[in-house]
C-alpha cells in the first residue's frame, strides 16, 4: 500500500511533517480513526499507526480522482526509479 511505504519513508528519513492525500476515501478515513480498520488492508494501517507519533505535523486529505490525477501521473512514470539520497538535511521554521 503506497500510503503505508509513504510513512515509512518519511519516518526512515527524518522528515518531521507530512501531508498525504489520496483519493481513496476508505484509507484516509481509517488513518485518521483511533479505532481498528475492519478494511481488508486494515493490518497494513494499523501496523504503521504507532509511528505517527513520530511526526511533529501529520494531516490526512481526500480528493477526488481528478484531483489526483497529476499525482496518479507521477507516480506512474517513477515506476522503477532508483534515487540514492546520502544526506538529507532538513530545517523547518521556527
Amino acid at each position: 500500500m503506497v500510503a503505508v511505504r509513504a510513512i515509512l519513508f518519511a519516518r526512515e528519513h527524518g522528515l518531521p511533517l507530512i501531508i498525504l492525500g489520496g483519493d481513496s476515501e476508505v484509507v484516509i478515513n481509517a488513518f485518521k480513526s483511533i479505532e481498528r480498520s475492519l478494511a481488508s488492508f486494515g493490518h497494513l494501517i494499523d501496523s504503521v499507526k504507532p509511528s505517527l507519533e513520530a511526526f511533529t505535523y501529520i494531516c490526512f486529505l481526500h480528493t477526488c480522482r481528478l484531483g489526483n490525477f497529476a499525482t496518479h501521473n507521477l507516480a506512474k512514470h517513477a515506476r522503477g526509479l532508483s534515487v540514492w539520497m546520502k544526506d538529507v538535511h532538513i530545517s523547518t521554521p521556527s
